[in-house]
């Protein structure tokens, strides 16, 4: 629905669609957290197959509904070692930034 009202309220407006990034449960280290029990529960339903499902999902619809799609699903997947310390799914900001320049380069030199 929100595509669908971007699109009705920013008409010629070009979407870009950020699809989901590979997960990474064995980086989370609950036992040394501060809080243990709260980090099992963040953590409880992340896993690749999890991922994977969102991801092959919202491309299948973002094909269907022709928006173009920022994906980095594989590259992430091989990039384990670029998390945020003690999080499985969230990326350094450098390795999001090279991502986006690696893949999707500026037309500007620098």
């Amino acid at each position: 629905q929100i595509i669908l009202w971007i699109r009705s309220t920013y008409p010629g407006m070009n979407i870009y669609w950020r699809l989901p990034t590979a997960m990474h449960i064995h980086r989370v280290q609950c036992f040394l957290a501060s809080l243990v029990d709260a980090c099992y529960q963040r953590t409880k339903y992340e896993s690749r197959t999890r991922a994977k499902y969102l991801y092959d999902g919202q491309k299948a619809l973002m094909q269907d509904m022709n928006v173009s799609s920022l994906d980095f699903f594989e590259a992430t997947h091989l990039s384990a070692h670029h998390t945020v310390v003690n999080d499985g799914q969230h990326f350094s900001h450098e390795f999001n930034q090279y991502l986006m320049n690696h893949f999707y380069p500026s037309s500007e030199k620098k």
